[in-house]
């Protein structure tokens, strides 16, 4: 698993979804094998106590991607002020908490480009961007290229 992580590294094709989500699921592998190690030795690994605190805010976004969503609202779901809220957040995730929210409806975006017909004003609404020009210019942004050409590549069966 890590061999094949390090030539998807090497590669230089980290841009693409595809190898974004290979990487993921070498990532998975590898966690998983991990644990199942770590329980034959007795081990029982839990999940991190200011990870399960942020849980129910991942959730709450997840569900409301087509609203605006503000850090304060966010920080009440976790019962923290929006400055601890915003640095804990940010160690745990590595982002801070909008951007997480920007990936996660990127993420969602791609998966109605994938999966559908909408028109991308459709998307761009049920996805939180203000309009079907902002939504493009975030997803070329984040992946390389815009919406349209994923969906045409999509539709031919070409890897993105």
């Amino acid at each position: 698993i890590a061999e094949e992580m390090l030539l998807l590294k090497k590669s230089g094709d980290s841009k693409t979804l595809s190898s974004a989500a290979r990487m993921n699921e070498l990532s998975f592998s590898a966690l998983n094998l991990l644990i199942e190690y770590l329980e034959g030795k007795g081990i029982r690994p839990e999940m991190n106590p200011d990870v399960t605190r942020m849980l129910p805010v991942l959730e709450f976004a997840r569900r409301h991607l087509d609203r605006k969503l503000e850090v304060a609202d966010l920080a009440r779901r976790a019962n923290l002020s929006v400055p601890r809220f915003h640095a804990e957040f940010k160690r745990l995730f590595g982002d801070p908490p909008l951007d997480h929210v920007r990936k996660m409806r990127l993420s969602k975006a791609s998966d109605l480009l994938r999966s559908g017909s909408s028109s991308l004003e459709e998307i761009a609404q049920s996805t939180g961007f203000c309009n079907q020009f902002h939504f493009s210019r975030e997803f070329r942004k984040c992946y390389g290229y815009p919406p349209t050409v994923f969906r045409k590549n999509i539709s031919k069966g070409l890897a993105v």
